[in-house]
């Protein structure tokens, strides 16, 4: 590990000696004479199987090219084995990899429960976002143990979203037969990912239901079933 470690290191001190010495890059920092022009950033996009707008790693790396965006990063819910795949494509696309965390949290005290601090439509619901994070593996036992308490609680509450969910199409006369490993069992099937990887998101449950109610109703009923539900 500490060799390739080493070797990395060696790589990076060669690119900089290739664009000249340090006196001569001391020289030009200093008159001022070399433009710098920033490259293009964007700290934070989902890549399946969270919900995303991409259909997956190349996809977002082609749009980041088409873009000229040369720093992306990747901030995903809960489970990050697909950082490893992220950083691959992107070292060969000439993308600097910007990993990242994002953890939905409520508030406890009461007067921010009423406030909304980064989340327009859900006062006391505050993102927890994280960028530049270096080691994701292993994770230290502390680590370990409150992410798996994020993750449980965030399983109860999609689990309970959809029951209800089910119930409100159900009361409208769409029997959807969908439950969160119903739900799961879709995303699986669409992205070929790990079953254990995926983390279900509102957007995930609002795209079955959608898909649902377009299997289950003629398109020429579909709106009024909808204004029903």
């Amino acid at each position: 590990k500490n060799t390739m470690v080493l070797n990395e290191l060696r790589r990076q001190l060669a690119v900089i000696r290739d664009l000249a010495d340090v006196r001569e890059l001391k020289a030009r920092a200093a008159d001022g004479s070399v433009a710098v022009k920033r490259k293009a950033v964007n700290a934070h996009i989902h890549v399946p199987p969270n919900f995303s707008a991409f259909e997956g790693v190349a996809d977002a790396l082609r749009q980041a090219d088409r873009e000229n965006v040369r720093v992306l990063g990747v901030s995903n819910y809960y489970d990050y084995r697909v950082y490893g795949p992220f950083i691959a494509e992107a070292r060969r696309q000439g993308v600097f990899p910007l990993l990242g965390v994002e953890v939905i949290s409520l508030a406890d005290d009461p007067d921010i429960r009423r406030m909304r601090v980064n989340d327009p439509d859900n006062p006391g619901r505050i993102y927890l976002c994280g960028k530049g994070t270096t080691r994701f593996a292993p994770m230290s036992a502390r680590a370990g143990k409150l992410l798996d308490i994020i993750r449980r609680h965030d399983r109860t509450r999609m689990a309970q979203m959809t029951t209800r969910l089910a119930k409100v199409f159900a009361a409208a006369g769409v029997e959807t037969g969908l439950d969160d490993e119903a739900i799961t069992d879709r995303v699986v099937g669409r992205h070929g990912c790990a079953r254990d990887a995926v983390t279900l998101q509102e957007r995930h449950v609002a795209l079955a239901f959608q898909e649902a109610l377009f299997e289950l109703v003629p398109a020429e009923a579909r709106a009024g079933k909808l204004e029903r539900v």
